[in-house]
């Protein structure tokens, strides 16, 4: 991996106007069939370039993502109460759950979220990771997981400028302090804004590991002016809240 991103990423604060990416077969098949294909020896290259007008872009992306946001929350407001009274009726405890994450530029924001698991999920233990089939996520909460509903209330930290709808996920100030001493180059994931989602959650199991999470993260962030990228990320994990499966 050190190999990997010394040769990936390490120039990514230096100007220039080109970059290639390249990608193993097409690229719907890097995201569709499997995260190994970054891994692979390329087969073909797939070129973008950096927008003349940085600037401009980011604007019309921050704008274009809060009125997005604005518009989902308002279309999902119904499915946002039918969670509310779910949530009530199968556990007790409130409904919403926030939690305080890290951002760009190691700022702390509170994240929002729909209460998946007990209220005393991490009492005995502190901050653990969550993983597939964790015992501590209630049965109303393993719907809302599968089918991503508890993710919607982050349309709220996406309106605010807190999130993007695309970006590495944030994480809690404890993970984040151990993965910047135990994992290289972790670091480099708050020079951009935290997403719903990204390519490290298209491409990766729900058990992934920080380091290999990492990987997908710093590539889209090389390439994040890259709107084949940004959109096939936001389709395929579309397609992966229709199937109900775990991003």
């Amino acid at each position: 991996m050190a190999q990997f991103l010394q040769t990936q990423f390490l120039d990514m604060g230096s100007p220039g106007v080109g970059s290639r990416v390249l990608f193993g077969g097409n690229m719907e098949q890097y995201f569709a069939e499997n995260a190994a294909a970054i891994r692979a020896t390329f087969s073909f290259s797939f070129e973008f370039e950096r927008p003349t007008f940085e600037s401009l872009r980011n604007f019309v992306v921050a704008f274009g993502e809060t009125a997005i946001a604005a518009l989902l929350l308002l279309l999902a407001s119904p499915a946002m109460l039918l969670c509310v009274i779910g949530i009530k009726l199968t556990s007790r405890g409130p409904s919403l759950y926030k939690q305080e994450r890290i951002g760009k530029n190691g700022k702390a924001f509170t994240i929002y979220k729909f209460r998946s698991m007990r209220m005393d999920a991490e009492e005995k233990t502190g901050p653990v990771l969550s993983w597939t089939a964790d015992p501590r996520v209630t049965a109303f909460g393993n719907f809302l997981r599968k089918t991503h509903l508890d993710e919607l209330p982050q349309l709220w930290n996406v309106m605010v400028g807190d999130m993007g709808l695309v970006g590495p996920r944030p994480e809690r100030p404890f993970f984040v302090s151990r993965f910047r001493n135990e994992v290289p180059y972790y670091h480099l994931r708050e020079r951009v804004k935290p997403g719903i989602t990204g390519l490290a959650q298209v491409c990766c199991g729900y058990n992934a590991g920080p380091e290999e999470k990492l990987e997908f993260d710093l590539l889209y962030i090389q390439h994040q002016h890259s709107w084949s990228m940004y959109f096939l990320i936001l389709y395929y994990t579309a397609r992966k809240i229709l199937l109900a499966r775990t991003v």
